[in-house]
């Protein structure tokens, strides 16, 4: 019978995985006996049905999108035979995306040989690079109108971010799914339609249409030259208006996928559109400075209005739609009559308006923006003025990821003026946050995991990691201090900016500042032994210092753009240099000697020897690679979220890599193979 079953029904991905599910989470209890059932309707047979009734296409607890988890309905019984009653209770998690002409959309990763991670929040793994265990924090929002969207019945928020569309509840703020990126992951607008069964998106230069219940990508509206900015779908829903960096309106009809109509006038990139209640307009705003109503059924230009005095980053009608709304990159607002084009009022306020998205809740309540590019969404109750408490929290792009020295939290720094979020590496939860309100750079932990170092501009926090409380400043640097890095005896801290300075811990005074570079350093790293602090520089050098003195006792050259990483081997013999030339240098301390050169396909931004010295990590803005230390030979490349990688980190005990990125995410992979 499963032989015939399996045969006529084309199971769903993941069905194997979630019999195992089942079957390992089933609560097996004893109950009274009962007369058996024929062989057809055995437990095992049942319990086969059953399951394939859950893959058939149209089933709402197994959409035809590919599912990383799934379940049967909370409390459900299977009573089979008389003997097995099953009691089975989960909780439905899911990245919702599909096959189809780019392999990269919405593909479920292979399963790993690697060891997975335990105790993660189930979000953590939606969506993630070929073999990564989990994902901390869940991309940058991206930037610009339509970043943002509630569901037509406002139950459920879109977030247009660097490696896809979050959908969360706006109740809860808890993650539903996570509607995974394109080429390039970055999606930049949202909408959806008036019925709330689609969802579209721009992902690069072509739009995604999702079918919001099964995760479905349903078509894909190719015709755009470059990135779609904004996005709007029709009152009755038959159409999708989208705005393009290529200057143009494109018409789209919705069922076909076909475009009906392209809409040119525009000298400049059109950051918003939108179409009228009445269905019979479309409104866009460039960046030429202009608001131009159209005609959807000449597709011609209406009107052209003028007044704007920078680019205009939204538009919306009101309600009854006799009123045009602009919002300008300079903060002004403007109300526009539509009937005769005239700008009725102007509000000037704050600016940063290029990097603030708005959404309107259906029935007008609450309003959603976000807040610059600090990655935060806020929503707004309009009856009482008051900000309404949620979790949508997303980073800024993240410059550093370091572990504790006993290697069981992770110090991530948010660029954008959010602090560090510390999270524990077992559970996957977010422990802490040092609410840092500058923007940070760089950051370290001391060698007893009790401080952490902030670099930002021309200074540096030194924090008390338990009571999440500033300790110190060191404040002589100009610009912005791109490393910092304690002794391995705790006592001096090094920093990198338009010179290297020495720190003690215990009196806060700067004692030495070391300045044979010609150029802004990028990277300083202690030896083992904490006697040479070796320094990166944009003048394509890497220099040694002998610690106690403050003299520079060796230079060594070689690269051919700016050094942006540096690291010692554990034994102290060796130091590994990353560059902007593409390359990593292996160089013998006692000699001065290049011995060899490692070539990247991209910058590199970020090395690191791994705790036993066998290892090398490098980050790029293309991806990670893992090398073999004394050979030079590329062991793995890991390919992480698509976004280049600001830097790389072994945990303390060399079991765990992970890899922050410009996305907003930090990456994790287990090194553990199954043959370990």
């Amino acid at each position: 019978m499963m032989h015939t079953a399996i045969a006529e029904r084309k199971l769903q991905p993941g069905f194997t995985a979630h019999v195992v599910e089942l079957i390992s989470d089933a609560k097996i209890q004893t109950a009274p006996h009962k007369t058996a059932l024929p062989l057809g309707l055995s437990a095992a047979g049942g319990l086969i049905l059953l399951l394939l009734s859950l893959s058939l296409p149209h089933s709402p607890l197994y959409p035809v999108g590919e599912w990383l988890g799934g379940s049967l309905p909370l409390k459900t019984q299977v009573v089979e035979d008389g003997e097995l009653p099953v009691d089975v209770e989960a909780t439905r998690v899911a990245i919702l995306g599909t096959k189809g002409e780019d392999d990269d959309f919405g593909r479920r990763p292979k399963p790993p040989r690697l060891p997975a991670a335990v105790g993660f929040q189930e979000y953590q793994t939606w969506g993630l690079p070929e073999n990564a265990i989990a994902r901390f924090e869940k991309g940058k929002i991206s930037q610009g109108d339509r970043v943002i969207a509630f569901s037509p019945d406002g139950l459920h928020l879109a977030v247009a971010t660097t490696i896809g569309v979050w959908l969360y509840d706006v109740q809860t703020s808890r993650e539903l799914a996570l509607f995974a990126g394109g080429r390039s992951g970055w999606l930049h607008a949202v909408a959806f339609s008036p019925d709330g069964t689609l969802l579209a998106a721009g992902d690069d230069d072509d739009i995604k249409l999702w079918e919001v219940a099964t995760g479905n990508n349903i078509t894909t509206l190719t015709g755009h030259t470059e990135l779609p900015r904004s996005v709007a779908f029709s009152p009755d829903g038959a159409k999708l208006v989208s705005g393009s960096i290529d200057k143009t309106v494109k018409l789209w009809e919705v069922t076909t996928g076909e475009n009906i109509a392209t809409l040119k006038g525009h000298t400049d990139a059109i950051k918003s559109v939108a179409f009228s209640p009445d269905g019979l307009k479309i409104v866009s705003g460039s960046g030429d400075k202009t608001v131009r109503m159209w005609d959807v059924a000449t597709r011609k230009s209406i009107d052209a209005l003028k007044g704007h005095k920078d680019r205009i980053s939204s538009v919306a009608f009101s309600p009854d739609g006799s009123i045009l709304v602009s919002g300008s990159v300079n903060g002004t607002v403007k109300l526009w009559e539509v009937v005769s084009g005239k700008n009725i009022k102007t509000f000037r306020g704050q600016g940063d308006g290029l990097y603030k998205s708005l959404a309107v809740s259906p029935n007008g309540a609450l309003v959603a923006h976000t807040t610059g590019d600090l990655g935060t969404i806020e929503l707004l109750d309009v009856s009482t003025g008051k900000n309404i408490v949620t979790n949508f929290s997303h980073a800024g792009s993240v410059n550093a990821a370091v572990f504790s020295p006993d290697g069981t939290k992770l110090a991530i720094p948010l660029l954008a003026s959010q602090g560090v979020r510390l999270w524990d590496i077992e559970t996957g939860l977010n422990t802490g946050t040092l609410k840092h309100s500058g923007w940070i750079n760089s950051v370290a932990y001391s060698m007893d995991g009790r401080k952490l170092a902030l670099g930002s501009w021309a200074s540096i926090q030194l924090w008390d990691v338990e009571t999440r409380k500033e300790i110190a400043a060191f404040q002589k640097h100009t610009g912005w201090v791109s490393s910092v890095m304690f002794s391995s005896d705790g006592a001096i801290l090094a920093s990198g900016a338009e010179s290297v300075k020495l720190w003690d811990i215990a009196t806060g005074k700067n004692v030495a500042t070391l300045t044979a570079h010609t150029d802004r350093v990028s990277a300083v790293a202690f030896s083992p032994d904490g006697t040479i602090l070796a320094s990166g520089s944009g003048d394509k050098t890497v220099k040694l210092w002998e610690v106690s003195s403050g003299k520079n006792i060796a230079t060594l050259a070689g690269h051919m753009d700016r050094v942006s990483s540096v690291a010692f081997s554990p034994d102290g013999t060796r130091i590994a240099s990353g560059s902007w030339d593409n390359t990593i240098k292996l160089w013998e301390i006692s000699t001065g000697k290049n011995i060899a050169t490692l070539e990247h396909e991209d910058r590199i931004a970020s090395v690191a020897f791994s705790p036993d010295g066998t290892k090398l990590a490098s980050g790029s803005w293309a991806s990670v690679q893992l090398w073999e230390a004394s050979t030079g030979n590329i062991i793995t490349s890991f390919q992480g979220d698509p976004h280049p990688v600001t830097s790389v980190a072994f945990s303390p005990d060399g079991t765990k890599l992970v890899a922050a990125s410009m996305a907003g995410t930090v990456v994790m992979w287990n090194l553990e193979t199954d043959d370990d």
